[in-house]
């Protein structure tokens, strides 16, 4: 069984952290993660940077409907919440579909509630908790060994590529790997 209360837990925790951080978190690039949502909405100029624009494409809807400020900050808090919620039953998937026991996988999402970088995506507004679901739902899909699981995997990896400069880096990797399983199989 998905430990759904757990993820409900996870999700209410990073809410209630969402809604009393009083401001935005002094981190110079947090306005470069956020600065897409205004821009993609015609709200902002295109501003020059190099910071990847995927967290901020997904708050888009928040700032057509008028959130900006401070408030855009505790969205991206809120959407970081519902991330981390996500990654509860992903990484339950992951621990079974590697062999795990039940018992390891409820384990394997004691410790993702409490992973470093979903806990200070419920305090700073950056896209990591983006790449780490991005990791995990890659990992889940591929592991399916289906056709439509790859093309699942593939779909997550060229998204992910827009929340985060690292996802380059993983993406890689993947490819890599898979064209030497491919190579080793022949």
């Amino acid at each position: 069984q998905v430990p759904w209360g757990l993820a409900l837990i996870t999700v209410s925790v990073h809410t209630v952290i969402a809604f009393r951080h009083g401001g935005p978190v002094a981190v110079p690039d947090i306005p470069s993660y956020l600065y897409p949502a205004l821009s993609a909405t015609g709200l902002g100029e295109p501003l020059n940077t190099q910071f990847h624009p995927g967290l901020g494409l997904m708050l888009a809807p928040a700032t057509l409907l008028g959130v900006t400020g401070a408030n855009l900050h505790t969205a991206a808090l809120l959407l970081n919440a519902a991330i981390a919620a996500m990654a509860i039953p992903l990484a339950y998937q992951l621990a079974l579909g590697l062999g795990s026991s039940a018992r390891v996988a409820i384990v394997a999402c004691l410790v993702c509630a409490v992973f470093p970088v979903f806990a200070a995506g419920s305090r700073t507004a950056w896209p990591e908790p983006l790449l780490t679901i991005a990791v995990l739902a890659i990992s889940v899909t591929l592991i399916s060994g289906s056709t439509q699981g790859f093309f699942m995997a593939g779909l997550f990896a060229t998204l992910s590529v827009a929340s985060h400069p690292r996802a380059l880096v993983f993406c890689s990797v993947l490819i890599a790997s898979l064209a030497l399983s491919s190579y080793r199989k022949n």
